[in-house]
Parts: C-alpha cells; sequence; structure tokens
C-alpha cells in the first residue's frame, strides 16, 4: 500500500466517525440528562478519531518520496484538519457546558434496556467465558464460532478466510479459535467486521508472523501484520510479530485503529514501532510489548496494565524510544497510561545498556501525553527520563504531558528528569489516567471479558 492508498482509507474512515458522532449526537435528550452520559465520551473519542485519521493522512503526504505526488492534496487535508478541530472544539465547550448544568457524582451505568455492543454469544455461559479469556484455548474448549488450525482440523486453515466469512456489524461476539501454530499471513479486520474475538492457546503457541516493513517498500500504517479496524475486538493468548528486524525500519506488528479494542496476555515482538495504536480505545492486559524505537506509538486513548514493556537491542547509533504520542490538540482525549507496569531490557541489551541511551518515551507530535504510574521502571532508562523529538518546534515542550507516578525501580529517580515533564504527579492527575477515566472502561469493558482495575 502506498501513501495514496492509506490517504484513502483513512479520509472514509475520518467520515465513519463524524457520521457516528453525528448520530450519537441525535440520541441525546437534553431534558432527561443528568450528569455524565457514555454517549457524550463516544462523541469525543470519535471526533477525536476523526482528526487522528486526517493527522495520519497529512503525515503520509509529509513523507520526502510521497510529498509532491500527493501534494495537490495537501491543502485540502489542511483544511478539512482545521474544520475538525473546530468542531472538537464546540463540542469540548459544549460537554463544559453540560458539565457545569448538571454537576455531582458522575454514573457510568449503561441503561439495561440497550444492548451492549460487545457482549459474547448467549450461548457462552460464565464459566466457558472465564475459560475462553483467561485460561486460552484447547481442544476440549467452550464452543467457538469458527476454528482455524493449520493442520486442517478447524473449518479454515488461514485466520484471513475466519475473518472474511464472520458476519458484518454484528452486535455479539464472534468467536475465532486460532489453533497452536505459526500462520505466515498478512490479517485485516475491516471496520464492517464489529466485535471479534481472536482466541489463542497461548503466546508461545499462537503466532501470527510478517515481514513488511518501510525499508521493503511498505508504508508504515501498511506494515502491520495484524490491523484491526473494527470495533469491539479482543484477542487473548497469541503472539504477532513483524520479522523485518532492526533494518527494516518502521515495521509494525499490531495497528489498531478501532475502538474499544481489549487484549489480554498477548505479546507483540518488533523493533522500530511494534505497536501502532492509532485511534480511539484500547486495553492491554499482562501483554508483552518490544522493540527499540517508538516501540508503542500513536494517538489513541490507551491503558497498559500489569504488562511487560520490553525494549531490545538496537541497530548501533540508536536511542531506545519506547513510546512515542501523536496528540495534536489538546481537545483530543488521547493519551498512553502504563500502570503497574515492568520496564525492563532483554539480556541483550542490558549488557550492553551503557551503549544505547533508553527513554520512556518522547514527543511525535505537540500535544503528546503518556504516563507510567505505579510501574517497575528498570535501570536501562537514563536519568533523564524523557527525550526530545529531533527538529521539533520549541513551543511542543511548552504544551506536552509526561508524567511519572509513584513508580519504583533503578530508573525510577526524579532527580534528573527533564524540566519538561512531570515526575511527580499528584493523585489527581493520576486519576485522570485510569481505566474508568481515561478509556471509560466501566462502559465497555465488563463485556470484552478481560480482567481490569478500573481505579488506581
Amino acid at each position: 500500500m502506498d501513501a495514496l492508498g492509506d490517504c484513502s482509507d483513512n479520509l472514509l474512515d475520518s467520515l465513519d466517525h463524524l457520521d457516528h458522532s453525528m448520530s450519537e449526537l441525535d440520541t441525546l435528550d437534553l431534558k432527561s440528562f443528568r450528569g455524565f452520559s457514555p454517549s457524550m465520551e463516544n462523541i469525543h473519542t470519535w471526533l477525536s478519531s476523526a482528526l487522528t485519521f486526517h493527522t495520519t493522512c497529512a503525515d503520509a503526504i509529509d513523507s520526502e518520496r510521497q510529498q509532491e505526488k500527493l501534494l495537490p492534496l495537501q491543502a485540502r487535508s489542511e483544511y478539512v484538519q482545521e474544520i475538525l478541530t473546530n468542531a472538537l472544539s464546540f463540542f469540548v465547550a459544549f460537554k463544559a457546558l453540560l458539565d457545569k448544568t448538571f454537576p455531582g457524582t458522575p454514573t457510568r451505568r449503561r441503561l439495561l434496556s440497550s444492548p451492549p455492543l460487545s457482549s459474547l454469544p448467549e450461548w457462552i455461559t460464565d464459566a466457558q467465558r472465564r475459560h475462553l479469556l483467561q485460561q486460552g484455548g484447547s481442544s476440549e474448549m467452550a464452543p467457538a464460532n469458527a476454528i482455524v488450525a493449520k493442520d486442517g482440523s478447524g473449518q479454515f486453515v488461514s485466520i484471513q478466510e475466519a475473518i472474511d466469512a464472520a458476519p458484518l456489524k454484528s452486535r455479539t461476539m464472534h468467536v475465532i479459535y486460532i489453533k497452536q501454530g505459526i500462520y505466515d499471513e498478512a490479517v485485516v479486520v475491516p471496520k464492517a467486521v464489529t466485535n471479534l474475538a481472536f482466541l489463542g492457546d497461548g503466546i508461545d503457541k499462537t503466532i501470527i508472523q510478517g515481514q513488511r516493513s518501510v525499508a521493503g517498500g511498505s508504508t508504515t500504517f501498511g506494515s502491520a501484520t495484524l490491523a484491526i479496524n473494527g470495533r469491539g475486538f479482543v484477542a487473548s493468548h497469541l503472539s504477532v510479530r513483524n520479522l523485518a528486524g532492526p533494518k527494516g525500519r518502521q515495521a509494525v506488528a499490531v495497528r489498531v485503529s478501532g475502538d474499544q479494542a481489549a487484549f489480554y496476555r498477548c505479546s507483540f515482538n518488533g523493533y522500530q514501532d511494534t505497536l501502532y495504536a492509532h485511534s480511539s480505545r484500547h486495553f492491554y492486559r499482562e501483554c508483552v510489548v518490544s522493540g527499540t524505537v517508538d516501540f508503542i506509538f500513536g494517538n489513541a486513548a490507551a491503558v497498559f496494565q500489569r504488562c511487560n514493556i520490553q525494549a531490545l537491542l538496537p541497530d548501533p547509533g540508536q536511542k531506545i524510544m519506547i513510546t512515542a504520542h501523536g496528540r495534536v490538540t489538546d481537545l483530543q482525549n488521547t493519551g498512553f497510561s502504563f500502570h503497574g507496569c515492568r520496564v525492563e531490557g532483554s539480556g541483550r541489551l542490558v549488557a550492553q545498556s551503557h551503549r544505547f541511551p533508553a527513554y520512556l518515551g518522547r514527543p511525535w507530535k505537540d500535544y503528546a501525553t503518556t504516563v507510567f504510574m505505579q510501574s517497575d521502571i528498570g535501570g536501562i532508562i537514563y536519568p533523564a527520563g524523557w527525550s526530545e523529538w529531533e527538529g521539533a518546534p520549541l513551543h511542543r515542550y511548552k504544551t506536552v504531558f509526561f508524567g511519572e507516578y509513584l513508580n519504583t525501580g533503578a530508573g525510577a529517580a526524579q532527580s534528573g528528569r527533564v524540566y519538561w515533564s512531570v515526575p511527580s504527579l499528584t493523585m489527581d492527575q493520576a486519576r485522570q489516567f485510569t481505566v474508568g477515566k481515561l478509556i471509560s472502561g466501566l462502559d465497555w469493558l465488563p463485556y470484552s471479558g478481560v480482567v481490569f482495575a478500573n481505579n488506581l
């Protein structure tokens, strides 16, 4: 896929998110409105995502090899981005007015008369749900809608075939059990395939892998081994890898663009740009993410809880950057939150850590937002904690928000941190980056079946 193809896909997704926002806005009944509304959070997320999709297109236009070819599109893209920013501004002001008009403790209970969009099928009992999403798959597992097996013992031998046969716009979870094996394929979950679950046999047993990369002629956006565009996606007990290696430059293992995506005990392995948390709301629980440069990046609102963040040995001369968040305006409700995680280096890196400075992250865009809370920060992290983005304007360091809260470990010392970070968040500040606040988790995570902690 070239930059023009990336733009086309992202502009269509932007239109879809605008349509969702307008439809949700039409359902609001201000006469019976009382404080917090899940609809308001949805609208804010979808408007933020609409802007993110346009920003992604603009990034493609700005790529050196494509800029001249796509120059006529650049002015139009910038104009639409301005309109989207204005729409976000009006909505944020409207939301603030409602908060002032209806003060008090918000409620996050969903009306029982409205079925959740991410509910498992009725034939899956509570016991089976726990087996499926917490114990992993097996030949004795509970019923699934489809089974993928390399040895031909399922209905499908490839994951993409099973996805292509899945229902469109499903309101209940469609479960695909992926038996152990190595699946060499690029997998795409279309945006029309909603509420889809991948259940594997374990992170060392069910493995999806590819090796597309920028060095190999792909774009960053198009290099993903697994690309998730549909809403309500769940994955458990599997690994996704990009095998392009450190010389592949940008090479994405997983790109997540769909809203309300949840991952439990999964592993994402690559080098540069391993996990592209592109847009909308995500949750990662007890997952492993490994890489070197910007290996968790994007402009999603994403919470990583009890995850293992592992830095690998990079190419000579490279610096290790764990995160690169891409928030472009303070009106968006995006950010990365690492809660109760472990940050460490691989054995090869630890032995040579003096040669390769490692940082918690750097600001990809002007309002980049990332926090590490109650996490174990290993000694591989350089005392400054955070790195500048080469060539970024100085004003960026007045608008970014990089914070830390009650972290431990050899790399958690606050004394040497850069002046533009917040090395000691208050409890009130930290609460804004919990599951309940950052991603409105109580509205959708219970229906994913993935365990989570809502607060600090």
